[in-house]
């Protein structure tokens, strides 16, 4: 009895005018996470062509009920046939994990923008708004653009702060040699289909994250947090989940 293999066998296929049928690529395929060196500081860079996966936000289930946890809404989607391939903190939030500013979620305005001026990360200025509108174009505005101009096609957006880069430059009240080093994580764009997730391995100042975002060719990128940055990766089976949280990054296959 001969065994062909599959090269073999479809190398006759050919002859014939025939083909093997091709073999789907499995979803977790469709992201190739990497992890970046620069300087001596480490980072997991996360690219997502949004013409290939979807980009969805996430905070309470059907019933009602918080995730609060990357594993949670894991376990979610899977029972209703849906795989998590990426999964990441995605702003900040009070102690209840309600959202300290705007959040849209499937074209619903959930929580109002915040313009308030305050204490802490959030409020450093300037801070902003991360948004996907009807045809998945991604985009990041300043909180004072996105009061000026509200967008009526936003399928989804989560406001943090403060921006990384805007238009490209790193924003002018970082320090490059600031002492105050966190894990931290942020979203940044490089065209409307083109978005990248970030989270550093070891604690990193805000000059030092925002300047990975700049190289990677970003013109708008925003803070998400710090300390708390939770990430999970499909393709490599990695989970690193801090604390509860609050609203949530999801990315699915289209």
């Amino acid at each position: 009895m001969v065994v062909w293999s599959r090269r073999r066998f479809a190398q006759w296929l050919t002859l014939l005018g025939l083909s093997l049928p091709v073999r789907a690529a499995p979803q977790s395929a469709l992201i190739d996470a990497y992890t970046l060196n620069q300087a001596g500081q480490i980072y997991r860079v996360i690219p997502l062509d949004l013409q290939q996966v979807q980009l969805k936000l996430f905070w309470q289930n059907a019933q009602g009920v918080r995730y609060g946890r990357l594993s949670r809404l894991k376990a979610n989607l899977a029972a209703q046939g849906q795989q998590l391939l990426i999964g990441m903190n995605a702003g900040m939030y009070h102690a209840n994990r309600e959202p300290v500013g705007l959040y849209i979620e499937r074209g619903l305005e959930r929580f109002a923008l915040n313009t308030a001026q305050g204490a802490g990360n959030f409020f450093l200025q300037p801070n902003g708004v991360f948004a996907l509108d009807d045809q998945q174009h991604a985009a990041i505005y300043t909180t004072a653009a996105w009061a000026a101009a509200p967008r009526t096609d936003t399928q989804y957006a989560t406001q943090s702060g403060p921006m990384l880069l805007i238009d490209g430059v790193i924003n002018p009240i970082f320090q490059p040699q600031s002492a105050s080093r966190k894990i931290r994580n942020g979203v940044g764009v490089i065209s409307p289909t083109r978005v990248v997730l970030i989270i550093s391995e070891i604690p990193v100042n805000f000059f030092e994250f925002a300047q990975v975002f700049a190289d990677l060719g970003c013109t708008q990128a925003l803070y998400l947090d710090g300390s708390i940055s939770s990430v999970y990766e499909a393709a490599h089976q990695r989970l690193i989940e801090r604390d509860e949280l609050g609203v949530l990054i999801g990315v699915l296959a289209r």
